[in-house]
């Protein structure tokens, strides 16, 4: 049997002038980058998917199904195209020109419903524009996910993204317990961010809602985040990033296609690291299943959900903070392991709790969300100089269908909810033993094959980076 072919060699390049590069325009990229964090922070609160467009479409009386289509689109369709972006990307593509005009394509599609909301149209074209603009807008946002992780590969050392990364989350936790406020004063003081607030309190809040009444104030709301994600797109422009060399035209999809097949036939440690991933995409939206599990089978009153909001971003902040300063210590993928562990926790606490005490249960669980994040890190920290858009082409397209896990455990909720919580637990466990099993030799042995089929980098230090160490980008 014919051994597989080696890897594609990355365009030359001159690591020192590169590592120069990265440290030289650190600080102006680290301020670019947390200020365009923060604009997101601010007005994402105004468009979020989570809560405030499935909390539209129940004002609406809309089908419970769009109610969760905004998050399943964004977990399951926006992968498609993230896919044909490995394609498409090459080595001395610009990642900030690509990124910053992809982001147009995830925002514009959001003034479809906002228009829609302004002009107060009719129940049956509301419904249809957030359809479409939530459809269009996942489409587009799956055009920002390769950029967007392959330019923060690009502009930090790998030393420091882990801390970035933790330093980011909790701004970002901390201002959308801000914006949360302002998103609750436009659309109602009945919003949940509000319901913890006195009673007087909201009732003067609702006078000042009564500005904008329903439904322009969640057009005005739409818009404000569509700005945001316009105002962001500037910001990412005056990053500087290091142009490799030319890399030539793009190959053919055939070839392309065989690249892939051979970073998984040559590189071990990437098929321990994918496998683990790629389960682990089932468990990343996993919180609304989660919710739906103890409002319905645990006595989980649906008046306590408010309290999720202050509390959740209280234990958030520090531990994300945490958690930035130990991925750069223990890897990435410890502590994505670490999460499942959360989510397990979450779970298992969910079984045997009721009332008040879940909430506890689903802070835990809400850790789901950060397993995402340190995933697409360890990725990152693992890929070849060059090769990052590559490897995460394997994960999205794998995450593709796992991603719509979480929908199949809640047809079976009804049926059989004792069964959810242990096929997440299971689901988490696997996650979690997968990601540890990135041993010291395992690890060594995947860099001696990276090593073979591709150039490496070194820092300025004179330590190897082209090894799984690197780290990784949030969008």
């Amino acid at each position: 049997m014919q051994p597989p072919a080696p890897l594609p060699i990355v365009p030359p390049a001159a690591p020192q002038e590169e590592t120069a590069f990265i440290a030289r325009h650190f600080r102006r990229n680290t301020r670019l980058y947390l200020t365009s964090i923060s604009l997101s922070a601010l007005t994402g609160s105004f468009g979020d998917m989570s809560m405030l467009v499935p909390s539209l479409v129940l004002k609406l009386n809309g089908p419970r199904w769009l109610s969760l289509f905004p998050m399943v689109a964004i977990m399951s369709l926006a992968y498609v195209p993230a896919i044909i972006m490995g394609w498409v990307m090459r080595p001395d593509t610009s990642r900030v020109r690509l990124y910053s005009f992809s982001i147009l394509s995830m925002f514009l599609p959001l003034l479809i419903p906002s228009t829609a909301l302004l002009l107060n149209a009719g129940r049956t074209t509301l419904i249809g524009s957030i359809f479409i603009g939530c459809a269009l807008a996942a489409i587009g946002q799956g055009l920002t996910i390769l950029p967007c992780w392959d330019l923060f590969a690009r502009i930090f050392p790998q030393q420091t993204r882990g801390t970035i990364i933790g330093w980011s989350t909790g701004l970002a936790q901390l201002l959308n317990l801000v914006a949360s406020i302002a998103v609750a004063l436009l659309v109602g003081a009945n919003s949940t961010a509000l319901a913890w607030l006195p009673d007087r309190a909201r009732e003067i809040l609702a006078g000042w809602s009564s500005v904008a009444p329903f439904p322009r104030n969640y057009g005005i709301s739409l818009l404000i985040n569509i700005t945001g994600g316009l105002v962001c797109a500037t910001v990412l422009r005056r990053i500087k990033e290091y142009r490799h060399p030319h890399a030539g035209p793009r190959l053919p999809i055939r070839q392309y296609l065989g690249e892939l097949r051979a970073i998984l036939q040559r590189d071990t440690g990437f098929r321990r690291l994918l496998a683990g991933t790629v389960i682990g995409a089932s468990l990343t939206s996993s919180m609304p299943l989660l919710l739906l599990y103890a409002v319905s089978q645990r006595g989980f009153t649906p008046d306590r959900i408010p309290l999720l909001l202050p509390i959740s971003a209280s234990v958030f902040i520090p531990v994300a903070l945490l958690f930035g300063h130990l991925a750069a210590k223990i890897g990435p993928h410890r502590i994505a392991a670490l999460c499942a562990g959360l989510v397990i926790a979450g779970w298992s606490t969910a079984m045997v709790a009721h009332n008040g005490i879940l909430i506890v249960a689903l802070i835990a669980g809400n850790f789901a969300s950060t397993l995402y994040t340190y995933q697409i890190v360890a990725i990152m920290n693992h890929a070849p100089a060059g090769q990052t858009h590559r490897y995460l082409t394997l994960f999205y397209a794998g995450a593709l269908v796992m991603g719509l896990t979480p929908l199949a455990l809640n047809a079976l909720l009804p049926l059989a909810p004792q069964l959810v919580p242990v096929a997440v637990i299971t689901l988490a466990t696997v996650t979690g033993s997968l990601l540890l099993m990135r041993s010291k030799h395992g690890e060594a042995a995947a860099e001696g094959t990276r090593r073979n089929s591709t150039l490496s980098l070194t820092d300025a230090s004179g330590r190897a980076t082209g090894e799984g160490a690197g780290c990784s980008y949030r969008c």
